[in-house]
């Protein structure tokens, strides 16, 4: 049997995406009893009023969302977990169970009261890569790399990606997919000058500005404006503030010119990142 109760709520937030669809999110504890034990664990109920076509169907037969879709294949431990699923035919809209926890907070908010040191970085750009990787190895694109969709465990350190809502299958390079509007901070240029962009080319982007707010506590683009013309705010890190090993990383993945912006393997293999030290 499970019964739900109110957890710490933080109240539901209501997310807009570029199609007007609505999610709404609200964190609950989920108490489960058997025969022998008890357990009580938190959750994130996430509800999707909208549902994309995708070739997927389920016993309702309804079209799963494509977060679902994807959510499904994935299972790591720096990925936020589908947990379970279900449709409701007069609402016309989905429930996503997620795990969550209290002493998870967004990365974007721990960045403002914290300041994390070179080796703090990177251990949680460690555990990013390999979220990604996995996601990469599973045909899935996020689309959305950022420190707003970065939970950090504040007891525990750990990192989980989530919000997939924007996320897609993953195109076969070369060929590139339109990108919607996501975290204008993260979207890589060459979205503004050909209206498309390649997955693995634009996670390295997305992860390079990730790197930047971690070191500088701010971001390196502040709107979308700022994107477009490749505004990157190289003050907030000057080059004696951090090592020159990941000064020189963050300058190759932040690259205008995806020819010579880093591969997503030149990324996971650099010294800094496997802590090496480069000759």
């Amino acid at each position: 049997m499970i019964t739900c109760r109110p957890g710490r709520e933080p109240g539901p937030e209501e997310y807009k995406t570029p199609h007007q669809l609505d999610q709404v999110s609200q964190s609950l504890n989920f108490s489960r009893t058997d025969s022998t034990r008890a357990l009580t664990m938190e959750v994130l109920l996430k509800t999707v009023l909208y549902t994309p076509s995708l070739p997927v169907t389920t016993s309702t037969h309804e079209l799963l969302p494509v977060e679902v879709h994807n959510l499904l294949k994935l299972s790591h431990p720096n990925i936020q977990t589908l947990l379970d699923f279900s449709y409701c035919q007069k609402k016309k809209a989905w429930t996503l169970t997620l795990d969550y926890s209290s002493s998870w907070r967004p990365l974007s908010d721990v960045i403002r009261t914290t300041l994390f040191d070179e080796e703090e970085v990177r251990e949680i750009a460690r555990k990013l890569l390999s979220a990604i990787t996995h996601c990469i190895n599973n045909g899935v694109d996020h689309r959305d790399i950022s420190t707003d969709n970065i939970y950090i465990d504040l007891e525990t350190q750990d990192i989980k990606l989530g919000n997939f809502h924007q996320s897609t299958v993953l195109s076969v390079l070369p060929h590139s997919l339109k990108l919607p509007s996501c975290s204008p901070t993260s979207i890589p240029p060459e979205l503004y000058r050909k209206g498309s962009y390649t997955p693995f080319s634009a996670a390295v982007w997305s992860v390079g500005c990730v790197l930047f707010e971690l070191l500088s506590g701010s971001r390196p683009l502040l709107s979308a404006a700022d994107a477009a013309r490749n505004n990157v705010r190289w003050e907030m890190l000057p080059p004696n503030s951090v090592s020159p090993d990941v000064y020189s990383l963050i300058l190759q993945c932040l690259n205008p010119d995806t020819r010579h912006r880093f591969s997503f393997n030149d990324l996971v293999t650099h010294p800094w990142i496997v802590n090496e030290t480069l000759v």
